[in-house]
């Protein structure tokens, strides 16, 4: 009967603990962004210093949204900054996104990947990486910034690989973007 009483203990309270998908609300008469679960209840008032929400009401572990230094925060459902996303690419002013359950984040200057919920699978380690796709990624070492006009950068690496969703590298060396993409 005991054992019966710790398994319900322990499991109500990992329950209670489960991370929630969520979503941002915006209420137009206040001029306030909420965070509200699924039924577009509010929980609590968004700070003030993110201006805008990517994909405000789709349902998710965490949101991205843009901050007052133009970076992108993702935060968790009490509004805390959880990991910074880095910028699409540095013609598009728009975060990275969950591509094949992976999203890329920055930590010390360094990228790594999240999966949906916000775990880490892939420590950050890369000085330069891309999304996955078809189950691989594109990264790169000693890159520099070009600058391609006023305001945009590309990034310029003198060596690329590729790794699997793992984080395993399936290949590495002084091949050119090009090359590596093939």
């Amino acid at each position: 009967m005991k054992l019966l009483k710790f398994l319900f203990i322990t499991l109500f309270l990992f329950s209670c603990s489960a991370q929630k998908k969520f979503q941002i609300v915006y209420d137009q008469e206040k001029g306030l962004n909420y965070i509200a679960d699924k039924d577009a209840k509010r929980l609590k008032v968004l700070d003030k210093k993110y201006i805008l929400a990517f994909q405000p009401d789709k349902l998710e572990y965490f949101k991205i949204l843009n901050g007052e230094n133009n970076n992108w925060d993702a935060i968790d459902i009490n509004g805390n900054k959880i990991f910074e996303v880095p910028a699409e690419d540095y013609k598009i002013p728009s975060p990275a996104y969950l591509s094949e359950n992976r999203i890329r984040f920055i930590e010390n200057n360094k990228i790594g990947f999240r999966n949906k919920k916000g775990k880490t699978i892939i420590p950050p380690q890369f000085e330069y990486a891309e999304q996955f796709y078809s189950g691989k990624a594109v990264f790169g070492e000693k890159c520099i910034n070009k600058k391609i006009d006023d305001e945009h950068y590309i990034a310029e690496c003198q060596k690329y690989g590729l790794i699997n969703k793992s984080g395993k590298i399936i290949k590495f060396g002084d091949f050119s973007y090009q090359e590596i993409i093939k």
